[in-house]
Order: C-alpha cells, then structure tokens, then sequence
C-alpha cells in the first residue's frame, strides 16, 4: 500500500488533533447537562469504579479512566436530540430501569 497519498501528520500534530476533537466532545457533553438542566443527583463524574459496585447496574463494567455520567429514564433522553448525537461509550441500566449513559473524558 502507497502512503505517498497520506496527509504528512506528525504525531505530535495527531495528539494535538485528538486532544482537541476530546475537549469538544467534553464541551458539547456539559453544554447539554447544563442545557437539560440536570441537577447533581442525575449527573456526575467517576474514574476508575466498578459499575455494580458504584452504581448498582445491571451489567458489569471495569472503568478504566474518566468518565461522565448521565443517570435518567430511557424516555427522558429522547427530548435531548443535541446528547443524544454524541454516542455514548456504555449504556448501563439499574432495576428502577433507569439508563445511566457513560461518556469517556480523557
């Protein structure tokens, strides 16, 4: 395979561009918290939990890194079109049926 057709990136420029898309998306994630008008009992931060152990979900996760969390009904995320386009990187779901929406950071 010919990489003469590649864009010349150095690694440097590569973090560079990854650091900034990430600061975006954490942007865009608390732009719409705040927008929604979520309160801190159905938002927050975690680094490095178990999700049974921390959240009490149905399904296990190790959490490696840092993450916001969003902890609402299934149906209260449908009124949220702006969230609902940044894809979260785990969905976990409690007993009461509520999603808590996992969004990494760092």
């Amino acid at each position: 395979m010919s990489t003469s057709n590649l864009p010349n990136i150095s690694i440097c420029e590569s973090a560079q561009a990854i650091t900034s898309m990430l600061a975006d998306k954490v942007y865009r994630i608390f732009d719409c918290i705040n927008k929604a008008g979520f309160d801190n009992s159905e938002w927050g931060l975690v680094e490095y939990v178990d999700t049974v152990n921390y959240f009490g979900s149905k399904e296990h996760e190790n959490l490696n890194g840092k993450f916001v969390y969003i902890w609402a009904a299934p149906e209260d995320f449908d009124y949220l079109p702006e969230l609902n386009a940044i894809a979260p990187d785990y969905i976990l779901h409690t007993d009461d049926e509520s999603e808590i929406r996992l969004y990494e950071i760092d």
